[in-house]
């Protein structure tokens, strides 16, 4: 395997299954807020800013922001909160189905090339 493409499908299965973790917490944790940043930075790096995977995930708001104000945490923040984790886990589900079947395709190619 490619070690470029194993280190990113690592990466993004590490932060794809952190996500089971944050369930048990909300949009103010400081873990939650660390793995959305590093989420964040990471689409953009493996994916480019401009892909549609990280304007999705970019567009996950993980609360209600017209009715909840900032010091407390009402019961449709936590619905956002866990719906928008479900989405997040399925763009990152989406992102490692696509790598591992470029994968697929370049040892594919290789297995072509070696064989007279």
């Amino acid at each position: 395997m490619n070690m470029k493409r194993a280190q990113r499908l690592k990466v993004l299965r590490r932060l794809s299954d952190k996500i089971e973790e944050l369930r048990s917490l909300n949009h103010t944790h400081r873990e939650f807020k660390e793995w959305k940043e590093e989420a964040k930075r990471r689409l953009k790096e493996f994916c480019g800013k401009d892909h549609d995977w990280v304007k999705q995930f970019e567009d996950l708001l993980f609360q209600d922001l017209h009715f909840s104000p900032p010091e407390r945490i009402s019961p449709r923040d936590i619905e956002i909160y866990g719906q928008d984790l479900i989405k997040a886990k399925d763009i990152f589900a989406a992102i490692i189905e696509w790598e591992e079947r470029q994968e697929k395709r370049m040892r594919e190619r290789e297995s072509k090339e070696e064989t007279p």
